[in-house]
């Protein structure tokens, strides 16, 4: 028997007493695959709920610290509050862990995290060691997550009215901008916070939302609301969704049923598989009956989608843009239909913003964070020799229901690609996308 505790002072027996308790119970039936997510909490106090949790669950991987978020649904819109439960006085690269993974639960709920840290002071007005943990951690955000917006140290109230901030502060990179994500500089200020939001402003709230778990499980308040439990469920669904993809199959190998520009149909095992590709891919798919495909697996809400891959480097790519704030599958598709594996890498790698901005979608804004966040990333993906495309014949229509799927009415691109096929008798589907997608 694999015993995950037998060198931290905890005998077997112990053990099997302590799988008796719900909350232990509940834990390993999520370790082990016998449930999606977990909620409790009812009926103990938070304390007694976290500690067996945080024992049997653990934290993901590069996390060194467990948080904990507040949705608050205000007239604004939602505002995340972290920590708003567990760290009672982090210190700035605490506070930076705090930050990184409340903006990770933003990204999720489909928004742009504008964060600010908050603090009694307002950028270094204050020498003081609370204000000043503050303020390190920002500069560190700055360094590791050039991405995020975020700023501080800041006070709530010039935080939450960007008129005032951008009329006293305008340097700060949150003028302007509507604010969406607070961190407190410790736990009562958050836990207080987050309380006064609700009962004097009659905000719904949504949490603790764990942070920092390796497995979907999540600890209601003591004696809540069925409102506040039917939106922790949601929340524990829409979180297992994000983590299972940690979880599935990398690669699929079956009959090639049917084959367009933009998507395959795989049969394996008696189930047909809808895969959608790139243009990079479907030239490199021979008409052959079996083949093998990388894979990737979107999870949204109300949709999964899935993506394969010719080659494992394109399916890196693809997984590097979908990471960039603003770059969703659709569009890292149309990139990588586009160009190739070679010339996405090349141009991020050389600051190539104009050949990046080329491709429908992009716009400067998107370039740019595509180099910030990827430039050093990309350089680590090893990509082969580029291949010859596969000759064959192929029709109007094909192409045209290509450019449709990627975002291009028949209206948009038919006369387009009459004029290319007139101008060119002999040429393949996959080049006439290629040049349409570079003039339309």
């Amino acid at each position: 028997m694999d015993f995950k505790q037998k060198r931290n002072g905890i005998t077997e027996y112990e053990a099997n007493s302590r799988l008796r308790d719900r909350n232990y119970f509940g834990a390993m039936m999520v370790k082990n695959g016998d449930a999606d997510a977990m909620l409790s909490g009812y009926s103990r106090s938070y304390p007694s709920v976290v500690k067996p949790i945080i024992q049997i669950i653990g934290k993901s991987k590069g996390v060194s610290r467990i948080a904990a978020a507040n949705i608050m649904l205000t007239d604004r819109g939602p505002i995340f509050l972290s920590d708003t439960a567990l760290n009672i006085n982090p210190d700035s690269k605490e506070l930076t862990a705090i930050a990184i993974m409340c903006s990770d639960l933003v990204k999720m709920f489909g928004f742009e995290p504008i964060i600010a840290m908050l603090s009694y002071s307002n950028f270094g007005s204050s020498k003081f060691e609370d204000a000043e943990k503050v303020k390190k951690a920002v500069k560190y955000l700055h360094k590791v997550k050039s991405d995020l917006v975020v700023d501080g140290p800041i006070q709530s109230d010039f935080a939450l009215n960007p008129e005032m901030l951008n009329e006293r502060f305008p340097f700060s990179s949150l003028a302007k901008k509507k604010v969406n994500t607070l961190i407190f500089p410790n736990l009562d200020s958050a836990n207080i916070s987050y309380k006064l939001m609700k009962e004097l402003n009659n905000n719904s709230s949504i949490g603790p939302v764990l942070l920092g778990l390796s497995y979907p499980v999540h600890v209601i308040q003591l004696e809540a609301s069925v409102e506040e439990i039917v939106n922790m469920a949601a929340i524990a669904v829409i979180d297992a969704q994000k983590k299972i993809n940690k979880f599935m199959i990398t690669h699929i190998k079956g009959k090639l049923v049917e084959k367009n520009p933009t998507y395959v149909v795989v049969e394996c095992s008696g189930i047909g598989y809808h895969i959608n590709i790139s243009l990079t891919t479907y030239e490199q798919i021979k008409n052959e009956e079996n083949i093998f495909l990388y894979t990737h697996l979107q999870i949204k809400e109300d949709s999964h989608s899935l993506f394969g891959f010719f080659e494992i480097s394109e399916r890196s790519i693809f997984k590097l843009l979908i990471s960039v704030s603003g770059i969703g599958p659709s569009v890292a598709r149309t990139m990588l239909s586009s160009l190739s594996s070679n010339e996405i890498k090349n141009a991020i790698s050389s600051n190539d913003i104009e050949k990046i901005k080329s491709i429908k979608g992009i716009g400067l804004k998107t370039a740019q964070r595509l180099i910030i966040e990827l430039k050093d990333k990309i350089l680590n993906i090893q990509i082969s020799d580029e291949f010859k495309p596969i000759k064959n014949n192929t029709i109007k229509e094909e192409t045209l229901s290509a450019l449709d799927v990627l975002g291009y009415s028949r209206k948009q691109s038919e006369k387009l690609v009459d004029n290319i096929i007139q101008s060119q008798p002999s040429i393949s589907t996959e080049e006439i996308i290629r040049l349409a997608l570079n003039k339309l």
